[in-house]
């Protein structure tokens, strides 16, 4: 039934809105603008990779003709980044994407004065709104879901002071959108059980949809939406041995955003191998069992504390761990809310985490593909608001979520920049001289790190991308040479075929820079 929301309810509500606009907007445009938000602001601008990836030619050109590819460029359309994701990113579907051209092409400088990390940043308002819709969503969802105005106020409050949903509503990617269609799916298929109409069901299919053009992630949403269905009607079924009218509505609707989401499945079938290539780093890298549930689990933790820890496993994983299994031993949750919490959760295990543990590979540890888990923890959360001690708890996560999301924001890099995460301090080792020449080649994620670096060097810099360093001649250059994140034996192929130093100026996991040296 309906449930009428109170003045005092509405206060709330309007209390939390501004302090999650104010988390996520407050420093928006300052984190590091990374490897993946890259690629969006590329495909917004209309490229695709075979515009950019002919500069991996070993020719010596400034840094602006990289750049170039990151401005936008009004002769292409819509169509051209519709089609551009097709070929490079099939996995991407364009909704967000699409969203983001358009929005790019409103906050264009029609000077033609491109200042790419700017527009970049700029993109990533658009993020936020999606954000805010999704802060709307939240509260139609808690209302279809808990009865208790207490627990519906606490999801909202969790969700609003969340670090880890704060963070991605500062990304120019996809995942705040995705979220936003994630929560609004949740809470109309509550609504069409509830009401069972026709046009409800609809309602459901077609945010169902959206959801798939924006994430195919969403595949994800629709199996725990499935579990939920299935359990609640798995009683009737057996009574009566035949599926009820609301299992036949649902079923429909399925169908139903299935085709209304065929023109991209089909995009996508084409260009699977597109899609294996861009994702192959998910299957082949392996880790032991012990790391990949470690940060797992550390990766959950972080939609009630974020502090900066990054090691799999750690003490705070542990009292991370310990929280959780508290409040889901304490929450008293109905069985419709259990139902609902366990099945989102069970769809990035069954697809992601499961695959990992049994065949190999890393597809669980990224935090962006475990969306459905952290809504799922937030009703776990929620439900354990009651009059007494246990509110505190939860008056507690949300105090750890306000300080996390503080302390996030007084870092350039936290941990979503993934690859990039040293590249200002890289960028700063090659602007001390001018006219710098930085060596890169094609492997793995340097492509996009050498993207994003395009916007954090000084003009006059000077770029070198190799297609490969087989056989590889230094050039002669007047400033300082350096390679970027070079491997072991290129650099000592380098030493001995052009008899020069190479020292390292900054090592980590991901990124590294060597300056080359020559003996006198």
């Amino acid at each position: 039934m309906t449930r009428l929301i109170s003045r005092r309810e509405w206060f709330a509500y309007v209390a939390l809105f501004i302090v999650a606009l104010g988390l996520r907007a407050a420093t928006v445009e300052r984190p590091l603008f990374w490897h993946d938000e890259v690629f969006t602001q590329v495909f917004a601008a209309g490229h695709q990779s075979a515009d950019w990836l002919p500069l991996f030619d070993s020719e010596v050109r400034d840094v602006s003709a990289l750049r170039h590819f990151r401005a936008y460029d009004p002769s292409k359309t819509l169509v051209d980044t519709t089609f551009a994701l097709a070929r490079d990113e099939p996995q991407h579907p364009p909704l967000f994407y699409v969203a983001a051209r358009a929005w790019a092409g409103a906050l264009d400088d029609p000077s033609g004065r491109h200042d790419v990390t700017q527009a970049g940043a700029r993109l990533r308002w658009l993020s936020l709104l999606a954000g805010t819709l999704a802060f709307f969503a939240m509260v139609w969802w808690g209302r279809e879901l808990f009865a208790d105005a207490r627990r519906r106020v606490a999801l909202v409050a969790l969700y609003a002071c969340s670090p880890f949903f704060v963070l991605y509503a500062q990304e120019a990617r996809e995942y705040t959108a995705w979220t936003c269609f994630a929560v609004l799916s949740s809470a109309a298929l509550l609504r069409a059980r509830r009401v069972g109409a026709l046009a409800s069901y609809a309602t459901y299919a077609f945010v169902l949809a959206l959801g798939f053009y924006t994430s195919l992630s969403m595949a994800t949403v629709a199996l725990g939406h499935a579990l939920f269905v299935a359990v609640r009607e798995s009683s009737d079924l057996r009574r009566t041995r035949r599926p009820s009218r609301a299992l036949a509505l649902f079923t429909a609707a399925g169908v139903f955003a299935a085709l209304l989401f065929a023109p991209w499945a089909v995009l996508f079938a084409r260009h699977y191998e597109a899609f294996r290539a861009s994702m192959a780093w998910s299957r082949d890298i392996v880790i032991p069992h012990l790391e990949l549930l470690g940060s797992f689990a550390l990766n959950l933790s972080r939609g009630f504390i974020d502090l900066g820890v990054d090691e799999a496993i750690s003490g705070a994983t542990v009292v991370g761990l310990v929280i959780l299994v508290g409040m889901v031993a304490m929450t008293s949750l109905n069985k419709r809310e259990a139902w609902m919490a366990l099945s989102l959760f069970a769809g990035p295990v069954v697809m992601l985490l499961m695959p990992d543990l049994l065949t190999g590979g890393i597809r669980s540890i990224s935090t962006r593909y475990l969306i459905p888990c952290h809504l799922a923890l937030l009703i776990a959360a929620a439900g354990v608001v009651r009059a007494g001690p246990r509110s505190y708890l939860v008056a507690g996560l949300v105090c750890a979520g306000l300080l996390s999301s503080a302390f996030n924001a007084t870092r350039t890099t936290p941990w979503t920049k993934g690859v990039s995460r040293r590249l200002p301090e890289v960028a700063a080792l090659i602007n001390e001289t001018s006219g710098a020449l930085v060596v890169a080649n094609h492997e793995r994620h340097h492509p996009g790190n050498v993207l994003a670096l395009s916007g954090l060097v000084d003009d006059g810099t000077q770029l070198q991308l190799l297609p490969t360093v087989e056989d590889y001649v230094l050039p002669e250059h007047p400033g300082e040479v350096y390679l970027l994140s070079p491997s072991p034996r290129f650099v000592a192929e380098l030493r001995e075929s052009a008899g020069v130093d190479v020292v390292p100026r900054l090592e980590s996991l991901h990124t590294s820079l060597w300056q080359v040296r020559r003996r006198r």
